[in-house]
């Protein structure tokens, strides 16, 4: 499925800003893990991820997940930043090849 919106294509992502800081409530880990997902996103190809991972740490974003895969698992790939409310937003997806 591809969503168009405008002719943009491809991932794209709105955030809203809270109308307080205490309004901002970032999901909590759960037992035994040290991330909470509060988005996920899924990408078409390991490329693409690469792709998104190297813009992302070239402007200087929070990596909270350095780009891992889990071979059992398809293998899926996935990475992850925190934003400035301290969100954890994840990326990730399967390779085609």
């Amino acid at each position: 499925m591809v969503v168009i919106r405008d002719g943009f294509s491809g991932l794209g992502i709105k955030l809203l800003q809270a109308n307080s800081p205490e309004d901002v409530l970032p999901n909590k880990p759960a037992k035994d893990s040290n991330v909470a997902f509060d988005l996920y996103c899924y990408v078409e190809d390991w490329s693409s991820l690469d792709e998104l991972y190297e813009e992302f740490r070239g402007k200087g974003a929070e990596i909270s997940i350095e780009p891992w895969i889990d071979y059992n698992a398809g293998p899926w790939k996935e990475f992850a930043i925190k934003d400035i409310d301290n969100y954890c937003i994840g990326f990730g997806g399967t390779d085609k090849n």
